[in-house]
């Protein structure tokens, strides 16, 4: 059983959620963000449905805020909203949301949707704990991805789409991987982004690595791989032993 925090004002779907979910979940739900806020102090959650329209302030922002606090990093986040523009639907896969929901949606839709985020993070956890690709330790079970140097291993903060998308890459190492299959893998045939989505997750995963001695490589017309960061040609563990 997964313990939710439903962030939404509109009680009928807040109704609706409780119905479709609460049979498999404990839900919590509060109708703006003053109140998500109380609830994320005094309590844990492994997931959060989040509205983007909310009485006091944007889900968007609050999206934001939570994701530079390491404790909610990982927690997958779902955004909830009436607007189907494409704009809008880049922005919170940009942020870093694990799915994208239009309302109104089916309850057995949201059902399917919601099980499939649990169950990912379920097979994370079942998998073994520690995984290592070059200067980097991935810690699976806590979604944490550590680099290697001659002190202690530095952590780098990825959030929880960023982290499966790197994991992915480097359990495949010499394989590359087009946009669209990463579309498929990460968000699902259901949710419609665009090619852009991707780009903007891998140059932020990118940015994070700019102190490991790999690095995710564009391929001209093919897609993403990862490979030897040319800046970082020997590892900082054999300097040290220089």
């Amino acid at each position: 059983m997964a313990h939710i925090l439903l962030i939404e004002d509109d009680e009928e779907f807040q109704a609706l959620v409780q119905r479709t979910l609460s049979d498999h979940h404990q839900i919590t739900c509060a109708t703006n963000l003053r109140e998500a806020n109380s609830h994320l102090v005094t309590d844990t959650y492994d997931l959060i449905l989040l509205d983007v329209g909310l009485p006091d302030g944007s889900g968007f922002d609050f999206m934001l805020k939570i994701r530079n606090q390491d404790r909610f990093q990982r927690i997958p986040v779902l955004f909830l909203t009436g607007s189907a523009k494409t704009a809008d639907e880049v922005t919170g896969l940009s942020l870093g949301a694990d799915d994208y929901i239009v309302k109104p949606i089916e309850p057995v839709l949201l059902k399917a949707r919601v099980e499939a985020r649990i169950k990912r993070l379920a097979t994370l956890e079942d998998q073994a704990d520690v995984f290592t690709f070059e200067d980097l330790v991935f810690t699976l079970s806590k979604q944490e991805v550590a680099l290697k140097h001659d002190r202690s291993p530095e952590k780098i903060d990825f959030t929880s789409l960023q982290f499966r998308i790197l994991y992915h890459l480097a359990k495949h190492p010499d394989q590359i991987f087009s946009r669209q299959s990463l579309l498929d893998l990460f968000w699902g045939n259901e949710v419609h982004v665009t090619d852009r989505t991707v780009d903007v997750h891998i140059s932020k995963i990118r940015s994070k690595l700019s102190s490991s001695q790999i690095t995710v490589q564009s391929v001209y017309g093919k897609g993403y791989r990862l490979a030897q960061n040319a800046e970082k040609k020997q590892s900082p563990l054999k300097k040290a032993v220089a």
